[in-house]
């Protein structure tokens, strides 16, 4: 079962932004561990055979505009505390070599822009172009509910819509940081702390160590990172001081139910 809710704002500074929120609730006997959710769209700003699409990894914000007429820009920015994934897709005959979506966007297709990535699509002078925007991996156990937001930005300017989604940010994480967890009564929490990071990031909550299996530290693009952990009582040490700056999420692997930690490296 999803259901939609989609939010705008009378606040002058959210103006030009909407957005969705997706509630999968999973009413099935099954558990699903390699879940992704995404937004598949084809802007066609003012001249369509112009376009191009860039990502802005600060913002988690998936943009496109008309490289000969840049004074409307639109874009999703991915505000849940989940790995991203970004593929930006040349709508054209032969497309980029592998996603061809001219002769129509296959199951296949949709699912590889899922779980790769593409951030740019139009090279410089621009073409027809689409981007997914997407959520992955996820776990959604038997009769767990998950929540994912997409916001809708527009703006004149590329620095217009990059102000937008930092407010965009800011008031998601003070009204919706718990719609970011799985929802179940056994689901386990997390303090994260210090966050941003430099060396050593603590996780704190209400886990039994024995059921931790894995721990994998991955990028906003997915790709996976190693870091030495230490597990003592009811904490999670992270040495994380060779990672570059950025964005990043810890992927906890258990027995019964996985979890996701966003956490900045700085």
């Amino acid at each position: 079962l999803v259901n939609q809710f989609v939010y705008a704002w009378t606040d002058s500074i959210l103006a030009n932004t909407i957005w969705f929120r997706y509630q999968i609730i999973n009413q099935s006997s099954y558990s699903y561990n390699n879940l992704y959710i995404g937004n598949f769209t084809d802007w066609d700003i003012i001249d369509y055979a112009h376009n191009v699409m860039l990502y802005d990894s600060l913002h988690t914000l998936a943009y496109c505009y008309d490289v000969n007429n840049q004074s409307v820009i639109a874009g999703i920015q991915l505000l849940s505390n989940y790995p991203i994934n970004v593929y930006g897709i040349d709508n054209i005959a032969g497309g980029d070599g592998v996603i061809d979506i001219s002769d129509g966007f296959s199951d296949d297709e949709k699912y590889y822009t899922m779980i790769n990535t593409r951030l740019t699509a139009g090279g410089t002078t621009g073409l027809d172009v689409a981007q997914m925007a997407s959520y992955g991996r996820m776990t959604l156990n038997q009769d767990d509910t998950l929540d994912v937001f997409f916001a809708f930005v527009a703006g004149k300017s590329i620095q217009e819509i990059q102000n937008t989604a930092q407010h965009n940010q800011l008031l998601f994480d003070s009204l919706f940081s718990e719609a970011n967890n799985i929802n179940s009564e056994n689901t386990v929490q997390f303090s994260v702390y210090p966050n941003p990071v430099s060396d050593i990031l603590i996780l704190h909550g209400n886990f039994n160590p024995s059921n931790i299996q894995k721990i994998e530290i991955l990028d906003i693009s997915g790709r996976t990172f190693t870091a030495t952990s230490h597990i003592k009582n009811k904490t999670i040490l992270l040495n994380v001081k060779n990672l570059l700056a950025g964005i990043y999420f810890v992927w906890l692997i258990g027995k019964q139910e996985n979890k996701v930690v966003k956490f900045v490296k700085k």
